[in-house]
C-alpha cells in the first residue's frame, strides 16, 4: 500500500508542476494586461503625472493602499528590481513584476516562491518606455 501511495504522490507532484508553471505565467500575464490598462487610464486622467508619482497613483488604485503604503511598495519594487546589478530608475515593468509576485503569493498562501520567471512574462507585455 505504501508503495502505491508513494507512486501516486510522485505522479501527482509531476503533474502539478506543469499546471503550477502555467498558473503562475497566466497570473503574470493577467496582471500585466490589467496594469497596462490601468496605466493608460490613469495617465489619460492625470497627464501631469510621470514616473514614480504615476506609479504611486496606479498602485493606490490597484491595491486600495494609502500614499505611504504605495510608496513603501514602490521602494520594495525598486530594491528588488532596479538596484541590482546596477542602480537605475524604477520602471513600470518593475512595479508590475513586483505586484504580480506579491498578489500571487498572497492568493496562494501555501506558496513561498514562484517557479516561473514572472519578469520575463511581464517584460513581454509591458512596453520598455513606460
Amino acid at each position: 500500500m505504501t508503495l502505491v501511495m508513494n507512486f501516486f504522490e510522485q505522479t501527482c507532484a509531476r503533474l502539478a508542476t506543469p499546471f503550477t508553471l502555467w498558473r503562475q505565467s497566466r497570473h503574470a500575464a493577467t496582471v500585466s494586461r490589467e496594469l497596462l490598462k490601468l496605466h493608460r487610464f490613469v495617465a489619460q486622467r492625470h497627464p501631469d503625472l510621470k514616473g514614480r508619482p504615476l506609479y504611486r497613483h496606479i498602485v493606490m488604485v490597484r491595491t486600495s493602499a494609502d500614499m505611504e503604503t504605495a510608496d513603501s511598495m514602490l521602494a520594495r519594487a525598486e530594491e528588488s528590481f532596479a538596484s541590482w546589478p546596477a542602480q537605475r530608475d524604477l520602471k513600470f515593468a518593475d512595479v508590475v513584476h513586483y505586484l504580480a509576485i506579491e498578489e500571487f503569493l498572497a492568493a496562494h498562501r501555501n506558496s513561498h516562491w514562484t517557479q516561473v520567471d514572472m519578469g520575463h512574462v511581464v517584460a513581454a507585455r509591458i512596453p520598455r518606455q513606460l
